[in-house]
């Protein structure tokens, strides 16, 4: 008999142990994807704010200024002019008038494949990785950055060659380009 109580308990235990460990370790699980694997929606007029504080900090030059008249709105996406060819494209969920309502859903950075100064190109991406998750570090930035110029595993269709995507933080980031243009695209995982 004490044998058979004995395992009825350590049975009972391990149950319990076995249920405890696993709400634990859902809890976490969830805690963790909270923190690392998604980021908080952000409307147009919150990127650009941003945006412009990030150039400020970084010592650029520069302010991006949404104005109806220069910007460019195909297909939910804003395509914004830095400078002559180098463009910001900002893709929404949906437009309305009100671009506080607007949330942000993928980033660009558009620019011509021969542009010749690719440190001011490499200075804006990290301003606007820095943008869409201000939790970024310089090393996360630069593992980006390097990550979404490993072209090794890219893939190739109709004269465009893609690298493959890298999640990391929230933020996923990719290259694609062909002989006229390269556009750096960041897609923001958003907590719903």
């Amino acid at each position: 008999m004490k044998k058979g109580i004995r395992i009825t308990l350590i049975i009972i235990l391990m149950t319990i142990i076995g249920t405890g460990s696993y709400f634990i370790s859902k809890e976490v699980t969830e805690s963790y994807l909270k923190d690392n694997k998604t980021i908080k929606d952000i409307n147009l007029e919150t990127f650009v704010t941003d945006f412009n504080k990030n150039l400020k900090e970084s010592n650029m030059d520069l302010e991006l200024i949404i104005d109806e008249d220069v910007v460019a709105n195909e297909n939910k996406t804003y395509w914004i002019n830095i400078q002559e060819g180098i463009d910001i494209a900002v893709l929404m969920d949906k437009i309305t008038e009100n671009k506080n309502k607007d949330v942000v859903r993928v980033t660009g950075l558009a620019f011509k494949t021969d542009y010749e100064d690719k440190e001011k190109i490499e200075s804006y991406l990290k301003v606007l990785l820095k943008t869409n998750n201000p939790k970024l570090s310089d090393e996360d930035i630069n593992k980006m950055i390097k990550n979404a110029n490993n072209m090794n595993n890219s893939t190739e269709k109709d004269g465009n060659k893609t690298s493959k995507t890298f999640e990391y933080k929230g933020l996923g980031i990719d290259q694609n380009s062909n002989l006229e243009s390269t556009i750096y695209r960041i897609a923001r995982y958003n907590k719903y």
